[in-house]
C-alpha cells in the first residue's frame, strides 16, 4: 500500500523554525500555570520581548488556543487546546485497549492486522501488527487512507455519527486501480450493505492484489470511533471472508468496543 506517513527528525531550536518553538513554549508554560500567565511573565520566563510575546498570544487567540480573561488580562489554554488532548487520550486509551485484542487476532489469523481511527476529516493508522507471512503487507502507522477506496474508510462511512459519507461526496472518486468504486450510487449500495452485516471488505480497491477485512470499534456513547482491519494478499484475505476469519475479527472488535465502555444493544 501506498505510505503516507511524514516522518520528522527532531532537531536543535537552530535547525527549526524559532517562531514554532517560541508557540509551543507559550502552550507549555501556560498549561503549567493553573490561574494563567500575562504578557510579561511569559516575556520574563521564555526571554522575549512582550511585544514579541504578545504577536504570538493574539495568534493563539485567534485560533482558539488560548483565551484571555478580560478582568485579569492573564491567558490560559482554549478550547481548542483542550479539544487537542482529549483527541490525543482518546487515541491513547484506544490503543491500549486494542493491544490485547490486536495480538490474538494476528496470532490467529495470521495476517498483518491494523488499527484506524477516525475524526471528523480522515482515517489515520495509530497501531499495526505485521503477520506471519513471508510478504509483509501493511500500511505504517501515521499513514492516511482514503475513505472511498479502503474497507476501512467505508466502514467509518457507515457507522461514525462524523460527517465523513458528507465529505467523500463532496470530493471526486479517485481511481487508484481498475476495482476501485467511483460511483456514488454504487459506493452508497455498499455502505448500505455494510451497515447491516457489520463488516467490510475491499478486494483490490487501492492496492491490486491486496484485500483488507474491517469491522467497526465503538466507544462507550455508541459512536463508530476507529476500525480494525485484517489485512493480506487476497489469496489469504479472499474478498468473501472465512468464517473464522471474520469471527476472529468481530470477536476482536467487541472485545475493544467493551473496553471502551461500549454496551451492546439489547434486541
Amino acid at each position: 500500500m501506498t505510505d503516507l506517513l511524514l516522518e520528522s527528525h527532531a532537531g536543535s531550536r537552530e535547525t527549526g523554525v524559532k517562531a514554532v518553538h517560541l508557540t509551543l513554549d507559550i502552550l507549555e508554560t501556560i498549561s503549567q500555570a493553573p490561574n494563567g500567565l500575562g504578557v510579561s511573565e511569559l516575556a520574563a520566563t521564555l526571554g522575549f520581548t512582550k511585544s514579541s510575546i504578545f504577536r504570538h498570544l493574539q495568534t493563539l487567540v485567534e485560533r482558539g488556543y488560548l483565551l484571555q480573561n478580560p478582568d485579569t488580562l492573564r491567558y490560559t489554554l482554549g478550547l481548542r487546546a483542550a479539544s487537542l488532548g482529549r483527541l490525543a487520550a482518546r487515541e491513547a486509551n484506544l490503543v491500549a485497549a486494542a493491544q490485547g485484542p490486536m495480538r490474538q487476532l494476528r496470532d490467529e489469523v495470521g495476517q498483518t492486522v491494523t488499527l484506524v481511527v477516525i475524526d471528523a476529516k480522515s482515517l489515520l493508522v495509530v497501531d499495526r501488527l505485521l503477520g506471519s507471512a513471508m510478504l509483509e503487507i501493511g500500511v505504517r502507522p501515521g499513514s492516511i487512507l482514503p475513505l472511498h477506496a479502503t474497507s476501512q474508510g467505508k466502514v467509518a462511512m457507515a457507522f461514525t455519527r462524523q460527517p465523513l459519507a458528507k465529505l467523500a461526496r463532496s470530493r471526486p472518486l479517485e481511481r487508484l486501480t481498475p476495482f476501485t468504486v467511483t460511483d456514488w450510487d454504487q459506493l452508497e449500495e455498499q455502505i448500505a450493505l455494510i451497515r447491516q452485516q457489520g463488516w467490510s471488505s475491499s478486494p483490490q480497491e487501492i492496492v491490486l492484489g491486496i484485500n483488507a477485512l474491517s469491522a467497526p470499534i465503538f466507544d462507550r456513547t455508541g459512536d463508530c470511533v476507529a476500525a480494525l482491519a485484517i489485512v493480506g494478499s487476497i489469496q489469504f484475505v479472499p474478498p468473501e471472508p472465512p468464517r473464522q476469519q471474520l469471527s476472529a475479527l468481530l470477536n476482536a472488535t467487541r472485545a475493544i468496543s467493551m473496553q471502551l465502555g461500549y454496551s451492546t444493544p439489547s434486541r
